[in-house]
C-alpha cells in the first residue's frame, strides 16, 4: 500500500500487489504530495472539485479514498497536470498532453489503460491488467501486473524504460513506424517480459527473472511464433531466458550464471557469451563470435552456413560444436573456427559435430586449433554412405579431414587427430604428405 500524505487529489491510499513495487510507488507518490494546491476529482464523479488555471501545476486524482469498482475515463488532461494518483478498482483511461512533461502516473490494482504522449513521464501500477502506449520520448513504466506496453515514437535521443518487479508479466511491442530504444530492466524472480521491438536498439539489465527478445519467427515453448522483424541491435547482460538479436547486427548478447539460456545472433559483428551452464549460442550471418570461455560448460554452439564464426569452449565443463550446413527454425549453421581448451583444462572432452541437424551431411569448412586425441571427439551425422579420409601434412603441421561431399576440417597438429578419434563415418584412408 502506498499512502498519500498532503496532497488535495481526495485519493489517501494505492493499493498494491507487492512490498518491493510499493516501495517505489511509496517515493513516487511522497514527492506528489510535497505539490502544493491542485485541482482533484471526487470519486469517481468526475466532477473537479477545484477549477484547473493554466498556470497552476494540478495534481488528479480517481478514485478517491474509497473507489468503486467502475471504469473511469478521463479524458485528455491539459499541459498543466503534472501527476495523477488512482485509487480506483475498475479500469481507468486517460491520456496525457503532448505538450506536458515529466508526469506522474501512479495507480493501485484497478488496471490503467495509458496513452503517453508527453516526455519524460514516469508510470507506475501496482497490478491488475495495464497498458501504455508511449508516444512520448524518455518514458518510463514500471508495476506488477499483466502490462501491455507499445513503443510508438520516433527515436528523439532519449530511450523508453520499462522496469519488471517480482509480479510483474510485460509484453513490450514496437509499433511499426517506430525508432525509439528500450532500456527493459530485469524484476527479479518472478518477472518476466516478451519484447518484439522491431526498429529501436533495446538493452536488456537481466536478472533471476526471464526475458524473450525477438522478431520474425522464433520456435519457442515448442512451436514457431511470429512478430515483426527485428531491425535493430540488442544488448544483452546477465540475460536468463531466449535473446534473438536485431538484423542490424553488432548484438552483444551475455547470459547469466544461471544456465539454460539461448543467445541468437540477428546480423553481422554479434558476440554471444555464455556466463552459465547449458547455454545455446547461435551465428548469424557475417562476423560472429561465441564465447564460452567463462561458462560453466556444456554449451551447444553453431556456426552459420554463411558467415565467418569463431568458437571458445569453456575450461571447466566439455561442450558441444557444431558445424553442419543446414537450417534449424529458419537459421543455416556452416564453418567455424574452433578454440576448444584455450590454453586452459587439457582433460576436458569436447564434441565437434558434423551434419547432426539435417538429413544430409553437406559441406563443411572450419578450422580446429587445439584438438586433443583421446579426449575430444569428432562425431559426424547423416552420412549417406560417404567415407572420408585423413591427410597428415607433416611440414605445415596440420591434418585435413575431408569427405567426398566437401567437407573440409583443418586439424592443427599433425599428431592432434586419429581415425580412432572419429565416429559416424568410416575412414578410407590415411595419407601423409611432405608438405
Amino acid at each position: 500500500m502506498a499512502t498519500v500524505t498532503g496532497a488535495t487529489s481526495g485519493v489517501t491510499q494505492i493499493p498494491q500487489n507487492t512490498s518491493g513495487n510499493a516501495t517505489t510507488a511509496q517515493t513516487l507518490v511522497t514527492g506528489i504530495g510535497a505539490i502544493n494546491g491542485g485541482s482533484q476529482v471526487s470519486g469517481n464523479t468526475l466532477t473537479l472539485t477545484n477549477p484547473i488555471v493554466a498556470s497552476t501545476p494540478v495534481v488528479v486524482g480517481i478514485g478517491g479514498s474509497t473507489p468503486t469498482n467502475v471504469g473511469t475515463i478521463v479524458g485528455s488532461l491539459s499541459a498543466n497536470v503534472v501527476a495523477v494518483v488512482i485509487n480506483n478498482t475498475g479500469s481507468t483511461t486517460l491520456t496525457t498532453s503532448q505538450y506536458g512533461g515529466n508526469e506522474t502516473i501512479v495507480g493501485g490494482n484497478g488496471g490503467l489503460a495509458l496513452t503517453d504522449n508527453s516526455l519524460f513521464s514516469t508510470v507506475d501500477v501496482g497490478g491488475g491488467t495495464n497498458s501504455d502506449t508511449m508516444q512520448g520520448a524518455g518514458n518510463s513504466f514500471t508495476g506488477d501486473g499483466n502490462n501491455t506496453i507499445t513503443l510508438n515514437a520516433a527515436n528523439r535521443g532519449a530511450a523508453d524504460t520499462v522496469m519488471g518487479t517480482s509480479g510483474s508479466s510485460d509484453t513490450i511491442v514496437g509499433a511499426l513506424s517506430s525508432t525509439v530504444g528500450l532500456v527493459y530492466t530485469d524484476g527479479g524472480t518472478g518477472s518476466s517480459a516478451m519484447i518484439n521491438p522491431t526498429a529501436g536498439n533495446v538493452t536488456i539489465v537481466g536478472g533471476s527473472g526471464s526475458e524473450t527478445v525477438f522478431g520474425g519467427s522464433a520456435y519457442i515453448g515448442g512451436g514457431v511464433v511470429t512478430a515483426k522483424a527485428f531491425t535493430g541491435t540488442l544488448t544483452v547482460t546477465n540475460g536468463q531466458g531466449y535473446f534473438a538479436g536485431g538484423a542490424n547486427g553488432n548484438n552483444v548478447l551475455g547470459s547469466s550464471t544461471l544456465g539454460g539460456t539461448t543467445l541468437i545472433g540477428g546480423g553481422s559483428g554479434d558476440v554471444l557469451t555464455s556466463n552459465g551452464t547449458g547455454d545455446l549460442l547461435v551465428a548469424s550471418s557475417g562476423r560472429e563470435v561465441l564465447n564460452a570461455a567463462n561458462s560453466g560448460g556444456g554449451v551447444n554452439m553453431f556456426g552459420n552456413s554463411a558467415g565467418a564464426t569463431i568458437m571458445y569452449g569453456s575450461k571447466a565443463t566439455g561442450d558441444n560444436f557444431w558445424l553442419a550446413n543446414s537450417t534449424v527454425a529458419g537459421v543455416g549453421f556452416n564453418g567455424a573456427a574452433l578454440f576448444l581448451h584455450n590454453g586452459q583444462n587439457t582433460t576436458v572432452s569436447n564434441n565437434v559435430n558434423l551434419g547432426g541437424l539435417s538429413t544430409t551431411l553437406g559441406a563443411t569448412d572450419a578450422t580446429v586449433t587445439d584438438f586433443i586425441s583421446g579426449v575430444d571427439k569428432v562425431n559426424v551425422f547423416n552420412t549417406n554412405g560417404q567415407t572420408a579420409s585423413l591427410t597428415y601434412f607433416s611440414k605445415s603441421n596440420f591434418v585435413d579431414l575431408s569427405t567426398a561431399g566437401g567437407t573440409n576440417i583443418l586439424f592443427i597438429g599433425t599428431g592432434s587427430i586419429k581415425a580412432t578419434d572419429i565416429s559416424g563415418i568410416a575412414i578410407a584412408n590415411t595419407t601423409t604428405v611432405s608438405l
